[in-house]
């Protein structure tokens, strides 16, 4: 395996160099201007293998077990391959319209042994490669041996990349730019019932999870059957709850934004399968936590773990994904696009789901069934009950983990320390932090409610 990782950076690219040099030199035809668009950054892509990451490979020959560390160091470096992939639709499109039989004729020529295209993929097949050849390695070596597994993270991580970016470059009309917007975190066709249409029918949306956005946007094809993503809306990630499981349908989850997961405010969407719906889950989930304690606290934190593990708890979707990013940029140009997409309990429209939401205001229990709760913590919504005479309450538990025994704890916390809800989602009063205990109401029956809020 060491050997072919050697052979593919000794061999492919001199080929490669050999075709690019004598069509370099069609000044006279009208390819002069689309050479760029065409080769893309095939070249830096050459000269870092040539010049650069060969010669470290080399420094591993007689420790194969180490070499992701060279991965590793190299990692960003890898990037170029995103910005080729991305590009490689274009390629592709112009070779089509304007290479004719010129580069037929210089294949002749110079006695090549394969046409243009077979080397202007190369790049795209190599990226992929990697992961099975590191992972040949790893199967080799004891675990925990070396740092394989390192490696295989950063190489499953490339074909991801660029295949979100091929998405992405095809959205249009967004009133954010793709800078702003960032690196998308997750991206995949889905099923969306939106509770503002008149019409309660499920639409198909291609969906972008960002750091601090989730996009929707709506696949359209012009005349040529090119495909692009027309903007349709957006949510603020730091205003989403999520409720993972709806009743029904197991591959159906939703998003709301407020207090409460309210069926008339909330979106409902559904995945291809139920381990893509696990997964969009589990990232939303991540996501909001990451900026709810990034805009709460005066420290910034660190990313979420589950953003560093290892290439050993990466789920067998990562590699079926990079394996298919060839096949992803033909089809791209076809128009064909195929969705790229990269967790867990049974809630429903009914109470006792679970509905997750964060505290934002310290609260003391002030009897055996009210549950004590400190800002910045995240609850499982078991019921709301909005328009109690003493004031809004609301049942929560803490979230359970994957190793439990016991029952998590829970009880009962005044509405007014959970997320707040936007404007009319609740028809009853808003309490403010003077709240009535539910242990003291029969003592404080005759209080008013709270000024009520529209």
């Amino acid at each position: 395996c060491f050997e072919e990782l050697q052979k593919k950076h000794r061999v492919e690219h001199p080929i490669a160099a050999y075709l690019i040099k004598p069509v370099q030199r069609i000044t006279k035809y009208q390819l002069l201007l689309k050479e760029s668009i065409i080769f893309g950054n095939i070249e830096d892509i050459r000269n870092f293998h040539r010049d650069v990451f060969l010669k470290e490979l080399e420094k591993y020959e007689t420790m194969p077990e180490d070499v992701g560390h060279c991965f590793v160091t190299w990692a960003l470096k890898f990037d170029m391959y995103v910005k080729y992939c991305k590009n490689k639709p274009e390629s592709n499109s112009l070779l089509v319209q304007h290479g004719g039989t010129c580069f037929e004729e210089l294949q002749k020529k110079h006695r090549v042994e394969h046409p243009i295209a077979a080397y202007l993929i190369k790049p795209v097949q190599r990226i992929t490669k990697y992961q099975l050849l590191l992972k040949d390695l790893q199967s080799c070596c004891d675990e925990g041996q070396g740092e394989i597994k390192d490696g295989l993270e950063v190489m499953l991580n490339v074909p991801k990349k660029a295949n979100d970016a091929l998405h992405l470059s095809l959205l249009e009309g967004c009133d954010i730019s793709s800078d702003e917007l960032g690196e998308v975190i997750l991206q995949d066709t889905l099923h969306v019932w939106d509770p503002k249409q008149l019409i309660r029918k499920g639409r198909e949306r291609h969906c972008f999870l960002f750091e601090l956005y989730l996009v929707f946007s709506k696949e359209v094809k012009d005349s040529s059957g090119k495909a692009k993503y027309i903007y349709k809306n957006k949510l603020m990630t730091s205003e989403l709850g999520v409720t993972e499981h709806i009743e029904g349908d197991e591959c159906k989850f939703a998003v709301w934004t407020g207090r409460a997961p309210i069926s008339d405010f909330r979106i409902v969407l559904k995945a291809s399968s139920l381990d893509s719906k696990q997964h969009w889950v589990k990232k939303l989930r991540e996501v909001i936590q990451e900026t709810y304690f990034s805009s709460a606290l005066p420290l910034s934190l660190p990313k979420s773990p589950a953003k560093l593990k290892a290439g050993s708890q990466r789920s067998s979707r990562d590699l079926e994904d990079s394996t298919s990013l060839d096949e992803s940029v033909e089809n791209l140009d076809r128009g064909s696009l195929a969705s790229f997409g990269s967790g867990n309990t049974t809630d429903s429209d009914k109470t006792g789901g679970v509905e997750m939401t964060w505290v934002i205001a310290d609260h003391v229990a002030g009897g055996a069934a009210e549950l004590s709760v400190t800002k910045g913590q995240q609850v499982e919504v078991v019921e709301v009950k909005p328009g109690d005479p003493g004031g809004e309450w609301c049942l929560v538990r803490m979230p359970t983990s994957g190793s439990a025994v016991d029952s998590p704890p829970e009880g009962l916390v005044p509405l007014a320390v959970l997320k707040q809800p936007p404007p009319g989602c609740l028809k009853s009063s808003v309490v403010t932090a003077t709240t009535t205990s539910p242990n003291r109401r029969n003592a404080d029956h005759d209080l008013e409610p709270g000024p009520s809020e529209g």
